[in-house]
């Protein structure tokens, strides 16, 4: 996981609570890699809302003359966070006799949410949630998205790229200036190792990302490695974005970080086919040694 930030802040006021954007490209995974993801940021909206609520209810006494004092002594909770999901589902579509519809692998990553979200609900909530739980897809000049709340109130947007609409494979996101937290597609993770991402941050403005302590998981882990025709392929092409623009950051004279305290576990190819065929997409290029 890294976090990458555009514009710092010495002082966060209650008005001025950091914002996390997360970004998730996913394309044809299995479903233990897509629940496994989307559980982390269940539990992390869960984590969240559970943290809000407690900041309300401590807010209950404001009215009376000690709740004013307590009021005065309350700090910002330094770990205070909004988050926003945007996740980019690479080639979504296939060609049926009705036209162009959603394949199989968004059919799949809807049930993958539905356990994910049952993961942290009670059987009743989670039926409430379902009634609020839109499934339909708008129409887009790339494809298509559909918008939905979690639980705790964290929004995602799922957008649909359809292939015969927009270059296959050529992944973009959305970029502003607030924190960005970027993810594998079946990384598992904790709401702390965000946060302990954050504290490296806010130490020292002139770091500008932050990576976690990567776990791999999986019966084995291969080894494989290629020779690129150039240094500069290999640069710009061959370490995944996430890498690339880590290397922009530092020729600009940013810093980058690492916290061992952010831990997460990703999924390691299990055989050479697995690894070809999902390096050719661009994933697991870091599994390379």
């Amino acid at each position: 996981m890294t976090i990458k930030l555009e514009q710092h802040t010495n002082n966060v006021q209650s008005s001025d609570v950091p914002k996390v954007i997360i970004c998730v490209t996913m394309w044809h995974e299995t479903c233990q890699e897509m629940c496994q993801l989307l559980k982390s940021i269940c539990r992390l909206d869960l984590h969240l809302s559970i943290r809000e609520e407690a900041d309300t209810v401590g807010e209950d006494g404001i009215g009376t003359e000690d709740g004013k004092q307590n009021a005065e002594k309350k700090t910002q909770d330094p770990d205070k966070i909004q988050i926003e999901v945007q996740i980019v589902f690479e080639d979504a579509f296939c060609s049926t006799k009705n036209g162009r519809e959603v394949n199989e692998y968004l059919l799949q990553f809807m049930s993958c949410l539905q356990k994910a979200v049952g993961s942290v609900l009670k059987v009743k909530e989670l039926v409430k949630w379902n009634k609020t739980f839109q499934r339909k897809v708008v129409q887009t000049p790339y494809g298509g998205q559909f918008v939905l709340q979690l639980p705790g109130g964290t929004q995602m947007t799922v957008h649909l790229k359809d292939k015969k609409k927009i270059r296959a494979r050529k992944r973009w996101s959305q970029l502003k200036k607030t924190f960005i937290l970027t993810l594998d597609d079946d990384v598992d993770f904790e709401p702390k190792s965000v946060l302990r991402m954050m504290d490296r941050m806010k130490m020292n403005n002139r770091v500008e990302a932050v990576c976690g302590r990567i776990h791999p998981i999986g019966s084995l882990t291969i080894t494989y490695t290629k020779e690129p025709e150039e240094g500069k392929h290999l640069v710009q092409f061959e370490q995944g974005e996430d890498r690339w623009l880590c290397t922009l950051l530092i020729k600009r004279g940013y810093k980058i970080d690492y916290s061992a305290a952010a831990d997460a576990k990703t999924f390691a190819p299990e055989n050479l086919w697995d690894f070809l065929y999902n390096d050719g997409a661009g994933h697991h290029q870091q599994w390379q040694i």
